[in-house]
């Protein structure tokens, strides 16, 4: 699965990147903007985005969630401190994971969403992140 990780904090973005490239999937990131996550989409579209919510400047994931959606068929996973923030759009992703999140809760959740992806619907949402559907 090709999975675009959008998050503006440096050591978060390349800690998250290591653990799902060891996990066996295609990275793209960290883009650390709403710009560089949209350029590396255009390169590579990806099959899933981890987004921060709130990214560096004024910029804000919620938006970037719609276009990728929008754009490539992206499915979208925010990753942020307040839920509910993120629950304002909650039309353009499938759930949230709430700062501070495990490394671990991360990858269950990938693997949640490319398990659904095939088909398989029957499998439990893992703890940590919550469902918006």
């Amino acid at each position: 699965m090709v999975i675009l990780v959008v998050e503006d904090e440096a050591l978060i973005g390349m800690a998250l990147c290591m653990i799902l490239r060891v996990a066996g999937h295609r990275v793209c990131g960290p883009a650390r903007s709403v710009e560089d996550a949209l350029e590396r989409a255009a390169d590579e579209p990806p099959d899933l985005a981890l987004v921060e919510v709130r990214l560096e400047g004024d910029a804000e994931g919620l938006g970037l969630a719609r276009v990728l959606r929008d754009r490539h068929g992206t499915a979208c996973v925010y990753l942020t401190s307040s839920a509910e923030v993120a629950g304002r759009a909650r039309d353009a992703a499938i759930g949230v994971i709430e700062k501070p999140y495990s490394l671990d809760a991360v990858q269950r959740t990938v693997e949640f969403v490319a398990a659904n992806r095939r088909g398989c619907s029957s499998m439990a949402a893992p703890r940590g992140l919550q469902l918006f559907h």
